[in-house]
């Protein structure tokens, strides 16, 4: 199998994993929720989904309330908030780590 071969197998699973957990849908409840980074251009190497979220008044509150009802799911293992308002990136970042071997 070539690399843009598993790149594509890699893809899919995260299709699955964004359908199983309606990741898209939950983030378009605070704003604009784009899938960005290697897999919106089907060249992921590792298992990692980014997406970012653009939104009038970004509340972390309100975010991080949505992401919690994923934590009833049984495949996610952990959930990560980091504030980085005072830094050049300027936003919130939310990590979501996902047991995906039953995508296999």
């Amino acid at each position: 199998m070539n690399s843009l071969d598993r790149a594509m197998k890699r893809k899919q699973k995260a299709e699955r994993v964004l359908t199983d957990l309606q990741l898209i849908q939950k983030w378009r409840t605070v704003g604009d929720c784009f899938v960005v980074g290697a897999a919106a251009y089907n060249l992921m190497v590792s298992p990692d989904i980014d997406l970012e979220t653009f939104c009038d008044v970004p509340n972390p509150h309100i975010i991080m309330s949505e992401l919690a009802m994923l934590t009833l799911n049984k495949n996610v293992i952990e959930l990560k908030y980091r504030d980085y308002t005072s830094s050049y990136f300027n936003g919130y970042y939310f990590k979501l780590l996902y047991r995906a071997e039953e995508l296999e």
